[in-house]
């Protein structure tokens, strides 16, 4: 027959199951706490910072080509969204019921090669369907701005759990939650900074 100690707080049941909820309900709290203090942005605004910081991006690199007209400027937004729509459509899969990011499009090599593809399409289509569209100067222009856009897109993703892909396997700069607010705002704020720039209605550095 087993005996416990009157003086062992540690062998008393009662005490002991006491102790283990007050253990778990501070738990608990802290976790609320937590969330609370730390909040978390809606999902889709990751989507959003992605699209703002490419396109940022995009139109100050279109804005440092010798002439920039409004050619170079529609089609740096065209291409900085498209790219960013079609790595995110095509390059996710489910695994575990989670939905997780593939090779096919967030790999260093991958997402690039989409980019320009995007680039490449856009204006040949263009030159098809408008009469006397001028491809050739905008062919490498558009090329190098879906580079630009595609890595954009995988900088953001390389920042958070998921991580993105090299050559084969998984790495991340970071490992930030997808929707963490200071990590959305800065590169949602960035992407202003970048796309005001290039517009010309903010003064920045220029190489």
């Amino acid at each position: 027959m087993l005996a416990f100690g009157a003086g062992d707080p540690g062998s008393n049941p009662g005490r002991a199951i006491t102790n283990t909820f007050k253990a778990v309900h501070l738990e608990a709290l802290i976790s609320s706490l937590d969330l609370y203090v730390q909040p978390r942005l809606p999902p889709a605004l990751m989507s959003v910072t992605h699209n703002f910081f490419s396109v940022g991006l995009c139109l100050y690199l279109a804005s440092l080509a010798p002439a920039f007209t409004l050619s170079h400027l529609l089609l740096a937004g065209w291409v900085a969204l498209s790219t960013g729509f079609v790595i995110d459509a095509l390059g996710h899969s489910r695994r575990g019921g989670r939905s997780v990011r593939s090779w096919t499009t967030h790999s260093v090599v991958t997402a690039p090669l989409w980019g320009a593809s995007i680039g490449l399409v856009t204006v040949l289509a263009l030159s098809v369907f408008l009469h006397g569209f001028q491809e050739g100067p905008l062919l490498g222009f558009a090329a190098l701005l879906g580079v630009a856009s595609g890595y954009s897109h995988l900088l953001l993703d390389s920042m958070t759990e998921g991580g993105v892909y090299g050559l084969r396997r998984r790495v991340a700069l970071a490992h930030h939650g997808n929707r963490n607010p200071v990590l959305n705002l800065a590169f949602l704020l960035l992407g202003v900074v970048l796309g005001l720039a290039g517009l010309g209605l903010l003064p920045l550095i220029r190489p």
